[in-house]
């Protein structure tokens, strides 16, 4: 199931142009302009991100994405792991 959606989930780089971020099965799904102002968009750009429960996206003064997010991992004795995650997008698109 997608995380929660929290956060900026459109963006715009510091080259201008857009970037769109949605939760799905597994991860992430990113699109970005190929052009400042549109009208075409690349992708979606699939990101792994197994276990996900819940993730925010926030964009820092600098222009970087910040996605910060709650992973739930099987570990070796059974038990539930939590990890906090954390990346960086410091430019738009790939």
């Amino acid at each position: 199931m997608p995380a929660p959606a929290h956060g900026d989930w459109l963006t715009l780089g510091k080259d201008g142009r857009l970037s769109l971020y949605a939760p799905t099965d597994g991860g992430l799904l990113r699109w970005t302009e190929t052009a400042v102002g549109g009208p075409a968009w690349s992708g979606p750009h699939f990101v792994p991100v197994q276990g996900l429960t819940d993730l925010t996206v926030v964009q820092g003064a600098d222009t970087y994405v910040h996605f910060l997010g709650r992973r739930e991992r099987e570990r070796a004795d059974g038990g539930t792991g939590v990890d906090v995650v954390h990346a960086i997008q410091y430019q738009t698109g790939l």
